[in-house]
């Protein structure tokens, strides 16, 4: 569990900087390893710094239905 907390905390250090794409890699190997109720907010992050990703590359429309599928998540 620590070791998920971590790479966790990574993530959002990496999301926090801008790193979005990276933020996302990271997320992923917690995702795989979480529980069902986990899978669901980690998969909501996930969406949310690809969201980012596409916006800071010019994708706004991939921008806006990945932030549409984060927040979705992220509300339960």
């Amino acid at each position: 569990m620590r070791e998920v907390k971590a790479e966790l905390q990574r993530g959002i250090d990496e999301f926090n900087a801008g790193e979005w794409f990276e933020a996302h890699e990271t997320w992923e190997e917690v995702w795989a390893r979480c529980g069902r109720t986990e899978r669901f907010f980690v998969q909501g992050l996930i969406h949310c710094a690809v969201a980012w990703h596409h916006a800071s590359r010019g994708n706004l429309k991939g921008a806006a239905l990945q932030a549409e599928k984060g927040a979705r998540k992220l509300a339960g």
